[in-house]
């Protein structure tokens, strides 16, 4: 499995934010008129070489996008995102608020450290 299969598994079974956002987790976007709120994440990989060029662990920083219809209910989702992943030991290590005005939407965005050995 992938990084990215392996975090969406770990969003998808947290009941509570499940109960929040349904199925709507996904990778790199949503399909358009996505119903909110939803969970958009992207991946960037670092591989970590020995001196011999045998990969020896990846870090893999996955941002995550919380959009909903009000910036209380973007929180609230990313409240969720951060719990299911604490429950794992894996720590947002950055957060941040963001709106779209063309669309009136509020976004919660957070940044995790997720390494694969």
């Amino acid at each position: 499995m992938s990084a990215e299969t392996d975090f969406r598994a770990v969003l998808a079974s947290y009941a509570p934010l499940t109960a929040l956002v349904g199925t709507r987790i996904a990778q790199n976007a949503v399909p358009q008129g996505a119903s909110l709120p939803y969970v958009a994440f992207t991946a960037t990989h670092t591989p970590e070489y020995g001196i011999d060029n045998t990969l020896h662990a990846d870090l893999v920083m996955f941002s995550v996008e919380c959009w909903a219809e009000s910036a209380t209910s973007a929180d609230a989702v990313a409240a969720q995102v951060q719990a299911a992943l604490l429950a794992e030991g894996v720590v947002c290590t950055a957060s941040g608020g963001t709106y779209d005005p063309e669309q009136g939407l509020d976004a919660t965005a957070l940044q995790a450290e997720w390494w694969v050995t």
